[in-house]
């Protein structure tokens, strides 16, 4: 069968890229979405932390924040799932938007570092960084693939 048709009593009938949207939302399937390329993911033994300002900085933490600076580190393949902010401990990687499409998931400020309870540390300007606590709509937990 061809690719975006559906077979219904031997007749096949294409579906709109909107039918197809509706489908999968209706039966709450998730198509995988990578980390892009332009954002890099390092891994050590115990965590997983934002590459920045050009690879020689990596920020990690759990319940505090802490930068690495002048290791270079080996970037990860990473994948994003989506969560509410609750399902995220202390510690984990997220990214956060306030729109359902994430942008396309490029924007290096919208990495986080979960910190404790409602506070994360995020990347702004390309090498400050930032604890808040806004609240954001959309997030998604970081996970190695």
């Amino acid at each position: 069968m061809k690719k975006n048709y559906i077979n219904i009593d031997g007749k096949e009938i294409k579906l709109s890229k909107e039918s197809i949207e509706s489908i999968k939302e209706s039966l709450d399937i998730k198509e995988e979405i990578l980390v892009p390329d332009n954002i890099k993911i390092a891994k050590t033994t115990t965590n997983k932390g934002i590459i920045f300002n050009y690879g020689q900085q990596a920020l990690f933490g759990t319940d505090t924040y802490f930068v690495y600076s002048g290791v270079f580190y080996k970037p990860i393949k990473c994948k994003l799932t989506s969560c509410k902010r609750e399902d995220l401990k202390a510690g984990d990687l997220a990214y956060n938007s306030n729109f359902k499409d994430g942008c396309g998931f490029k924007y290096l400020s919208n990495y986080c570092k979960i910190l404790e309870n409602e506070i994360y540390a995020y990347i702004s300007d390309d090498t400050d960084i930032i604890v808040s606590s806004v609240d954001v709509n959309y997030w998604w937990k970081v996970e190695k693939i």
